[in-house]
């Protein structure tokens, strides 16, 4: 899992192929995440010790090689990546 910022300045988790945007932070504490490809309906969630707590399935195949290119354009712009420790699964 790894954290990157958008065009527009937002958090995107980018795990397994898959790019996701902030959905909300729940009253536990825990981040939903909502896949960025529309109108896919991939969600995943994780716990404030950042433990997958839930991913549901995707409409479409993951695509590294694009995220390999927004980690790129996020680089270029100085932008923070920030690793996160995949604890869960």
């Amino acid at each position: 899992m790894e954290l990157i910022q958008s065009q527009k300045g937002k958090d995107l988790l980018l795990s397994d192929g898959y790019r996701y945007r902030k959905a909300r932070t729940n009253t536990d504490g825990s981040v939903s995440w909502r896949c960025a490809e529309t109108p896919c309906r991939g969600r995943f969630k994780v716990s404030l010790e950042n433990v997958v707590v839930n991913v549901t399935r995707h409409s479409h195949a993951p695509d590294p090689a694009k995220n390999e290119a927004k980690k790129s354009v996020s680089n270029m712009k100085g932008e923070q990546r920030t690793p996160l420790r995949n604890q869960g699964s």
